[in-house]
């Protein structure tokens, strides 16, 4: 049989039909296999109802089918594309307990302004890990519009559809017209990634800078611009700024730097070193003001957060194949093949940081999400090559699918979590007549985290003024909080602006179990009438928020 004809029938639509039913079914049956510790499909399917894992395929295959009659080359498609596929995920829960920082941070700003933020970054604020960029940016949002978490989702998704457009004109850049739209589309094709979109954390917006970063620097050593050297520079700083794992990312710019050397060594030389310049000229007051703080940071991830990530990491089979639909991943591999035959040698730029990524044996796929551009890069060089309707329909079918999936597999299992408390009782005290809640949290003693990081979590779906009432915790030995993943929550300090003398009416009570709560705690509602209870609650996870509001 000619190798066209035989190509052609693999790629009829019954046989990617018949594939796509295929892959379902075999990552529904290893779903043990998954280990993301936040939407394993082992969790998301335990019911082992194979039905429902065929009928969000079947859907899926449908809406494939719809984008495959559509043209391949408006940037308009996938960007409504992009925000049609957050949006119906905007009222999930906080999922990490990360969240805590940012919104702490942010609310800083809120109170006292952004320049105190600044200004007390690494004194009275503690910063434990994060770089400041991406929490100034939420206090940015909080002093000028308000303290809303709608208003850090609307951030976080112009960070995500930037990135699909970024990610679109990378791939044309790199690979030529016809893989841009494929590229976007690739980067939809992941259900881990839909999901960390609403959620107020930094990875959404260091994978934009970091693309940015990327793309900025091609097109700057490409043309030559003082524009385009000074957007290059000040997008290696804002990369730089964004989060620390994109350190060693950003060396991916020096492989940028050798492949336009081939060409004109001396000018890609002159303009790299220019664009470190300005890039340096931007980091410079920044590192000179806070160089004490970065130092220690570094010296904490040093002894802690590296090898921690021998600990909690995710396998790459989870990464790549449950949370990144595995369509994407194959036709990454496939692009590698594709380069090789036809000598492109572009394609060790997208390649590059995921080579250091498996190198240094980095499993945590939070620190993966950062380069999930690069993936769907690689992934839509590889679909150009195919018969652009068909193309259409492999594309369009792996993001419809992680869609689906997220929407009505990841959410559902995400909302029967005891962090949905969170959410129904801020939205519950918003319905009292009250200014402020009083607010005490408790665990049992020697339990793995602080419950006083509960109370930010609940500030965040509330407009009420929360004050704090101490109620003393017992901690776990140091040796255990030292080697806890969760360990910032013990170094967590809550902030001045949650105290108070005020004895509000309405008091909340967060706490991990309903029995043995402390004697002060009891008489504080000992008088009281309990007018809401929020249980929801599984077993998987030890951080547990059962809460109960009290009012006279």
């Amino acid at each position: 049989m000619p190798a066209d004809e035989l190509k052609s029938r693999l790629l009829s639509n019954w046989s990617i039909v018949l594939v796509s039913l295929g892959t379902t079914l075999l990552l529904f049956h290893f779903r043990s296999y998954d280990d993301n510790r936040t939407a394993s499909w082992a969790w998301v399917f335990a019911s082992g109802d194979t039905s429902f894992a065929v009928l969000l395929c079947l859907f899926a295959l449908v809406m494939g089918y719809m984008l495959s009659k559509t043209g391949e080359s408006r940037e308009r498609l996938l960007l409504a594309l992009a925000v049609a596929a957050v949006l119906p995920l905007l009222r999930m829960p906080e999922i990490m307990m990360d969240t805590a920082r940012y919104f702490t941070y942010a609310k800083y700003a809120e109170v006292y302004g952004i320049a105190y933020l600044w200004r007390e970054w690494g004194s009275a604020i503690e910063p434990w890990t994060d770089l400041p960029l991406v929490p100034l940016l939420y206090g940015a949002v909080f002093s000028l519009l308000g303290e809303s978490r709608l208003y850090v989702q609307m951030l976080n998704l112009l960070f995500f559809t930037g990135t699909v457009l970024l990610a679109s004109r990378l791939a044309r850049l790199l690979f030529g017209e016809g893989s841009g739209f494929y590229a976007g589309i690739a980067l939809l094709a992941m259900p881990y990634l839909l999901i960390q979109v609403p959620q107020m954390l930094v990875d959404v917006a260091t994978m934009f800078f970091l693309t940015l970063a990327i793309y900025a620097t091609l097109r700057a050593l490409e043309g030559g611009t003082p524009l385009q050297l000074l957007l290059a520079g000040v997008a290696v700083a804002l990369a730089f700024l964004s989060k620390y794992s994109t350190w060693m990312m950003l060396s991916v710019l020096g492989i940028v730097a050798l492949l336009h050397a081939r060409r004109n060594p001396g000018e890609a030389v002159r303009r790299l070193a220019v664009i470190a310049g300005i890039a340096f000229a931007v980091l410079l007051p920044v590192v000179v003001q806070k160089h004490g703080v970065f130092l220690e940071q570094l010296q904490l991830l040093r002894s802690f957060q590296a090898p921690g990530l021998r600990r909690w990491g995710e396998s790459y089979l989870s990464t790549f194949f449950f949370q990144v639909h595995p369509f994407v991943t194959l036709a990454a591999l496939g692009a590698l093949f594709l380069a090789l035959r036809e000598r492109r040698s572009e394609a060790i730029i997208p390649l590059f940081p995921f080579l250091l990524l498996f190198l240094l044996d980095v499993k945590r796929i939070r620190y993966t999400l950062p380069l999930f551009p690069m993936l769907a890069v690689l992934a839509g060089y590889a679909l150009s090559r195919l018969d652009g309707e068909k193309a259409r329909l492999i594309a369009g079918y792996a993001a419809a699918f992680s869609f689906l999936l997220a929407l009505f597999a990841y959410v559902p299992f995400i909302e029967s979590l005891s962090v949905v408390n969170l959410r129904e009782a801020g939205e519950f005290l918003d319905q009292l007549e009250v200014e402020e809640v009083e607010v005490l949290t408790w665990v049992p003693p020697g339990m793995s985290y602080n419950p006083n990081i509960t109370l930010p979590l609940l500030d965040l779906f509330t407009s009420k003024r929360l004050v704090y009432e101490h109620v003393e915790v017992v901690p776990p030995p140091r040796e255990e909080i030292l080697r806890s993943p969760i360990r910032f929550t013990w170094e967590y300090a809550l902030p001045e602006f949650y105290l108070s003398n005020s004895s509000p009416e309405v008091v909340v009570v967060i706490q991990r179990q309903y029995h043995g709560a402390p004697e002060k705690v009891e008489r504080r509602v000992e008088n009281l009438t309990l007018i809401a209870r929020f249980n929801t609650s599984t077993r998987l996870f030890h951080f547990r928020t059962l809460i109960d509001v009290y009012s006279p």
